[in-house]
């Protein structure tokens, strides 16, 4: 989102399949141009002296954001990053799980979709949890990566009301209507999904335009 249009970065070599996590992570922020080769060289550095993750101390030094970070981790890993909004959770699927599993292994259903739900995760590579859910659930679990943070609210809120009975936001036409476009931005394999509230595939997927966000007017496209 930070692509300015008519700059492109510069050619770099790119990095081997067997080089440690955190130059790959680097050489994504590098290629989307979340981050200048003077600041990787310099996370670099800091990492050595530390021994912290290099998302972390590009964090901490200001270079990139959490959202960044788990967007980058998402496309390396191959699962799509969502920002979640409380709009386009069905609360349903989400009830399907007790809530102190889904706070000890950091999930929140996003939707059921038939069969099929989408679970967000803040690890999607945990096999364990996701065969847990599947068998909790008998449904077929799709992964998608989410931020700690973002899955903890959404958690505080959706089990903090005193009316036990689930707010059926899910049933309104324009959480349908948002619910469908995440649906159909998930099923097309795109690298980043929050189309809905907020609108994560167009940012990330096309940097420079942003014109193809289909989320209604009500909703918020971020920048």
């Amino acid at each position: 989102r930070r692509l300015l249009a008519g700059e492109a970065p510069a050619p770099r070599e790119p990095v081997e399949a067997g080089a440690p996590l955190g130059a790959r992570l680097g050489e994504v922020l590098l290629a989307n141009a979340l981050i200048t080769p003077e600041q990787f060289k310099k996370a670099l550095a800091e990492q050595a002296q530390s021994g912290k993750r290099l998302g972390q101390v590009l964090v901490e030094q200001g270079a990139v954001n959490e959202d960044d970070i788990a967007w980058a981790l998402g496309n390396q890993l191959g699962y799509p990053y969502v920002f979640l909004a409380r709009e386009i959770i069905d609360e349903e699927a989400v009830r399907l799980l007790p809530e102190a599993f889904l706070r000890e292994r950091q999930i929140l259903p996003i939707f059921k979709f038939g069969e099929e739900m989408r679970l967000a995760m803040v690890d999607p590579t945990d096999q364990k949890t996701v065969d847990e859910v599947a068998a909790r659930t008998k449904l077929q679990v799709n992964r998608a990566l989410a931020l700690a943070s973002n899955i903890n609210e959404l958690l505080d809120h959706l089990f903090s009301r005193r009316d036990p009975q689930p707010n059926r936001t899910a049933g309104t036409s324009e959480a349908q209507y948002l619910q469908f476009h995440l649906v159909q931005a998930l099923r097309q394999g795109a690298g980043t999904a929050g189309c809905g509230i907020v609108c994560r595939a167009c940012s990330r997927t096309a940097p420079i335009r942003r014109t193809n966000c289909t989320a209604p007017s009500s909703a918020t496209c971020a920048t």
